[in-house]
């Protein structure tokens, strides 16, 4: 109808490479993060009483804003604080303090959610010195 047919030629798209995607919100390097450490626990515990008190919302807030940083990547080596955030203004924090906040974050307001983090032991430990001494 349009008289195109010698302009254009039909391709098969086998060619363009697929992209899986990603399951999760944080990047497939961050993921490999261990929990196993005391920088861990003491970040875990910091995260825990930084939440006390807050709302879901607020919580969300913070979690999901480490989230969405976490697509691109956390360097959670390098020891010295680089990050900001915008829900916790005039704050400097390292990679791996993020990780644990998102992670608690996360524990509080959804339990059952998978972030793809293994800070399960750090997280259990810094919950119990916690609950200790709130009661």
């Amino acid at each position: 109808m349009l008289k195109l047919r010698n302009w254009y030629e039909w391709k098969d798209d086998s060619y363009i490479p697929r992209q899986t995607p990603q399951s999760s919100a944080i990047s497939s390097d961050t993921q490999r993060v261990k929990g196993d450490s005391s920088d861990a626990f003491k970040y875990c515990l910091d995260a825990l009483r930084r939440f006390q008190g807050k709302t879901r919302e607020e919580i969300f807030k913070v979690a999901s804003e480490i989230g969405l940083l976490g697509t691109s990547g956390i360097d959670y080596t390098t020891s010295g604080k680089s990050y900001t955030l915008k829900t916790l203004p005039g704050e400097t924090f390292t990679g791996l303090q993020l990780l644990c906040l998102m992670y608690v974050g996360f524990k509080t307001i959804e339990p059952a959610l998978d972030t793809g983090l293994d800070f399960k032991d750090a997280y259990e430990m810094a919950l119990e010195v916690f609950n200790a001494s709130i009661h």
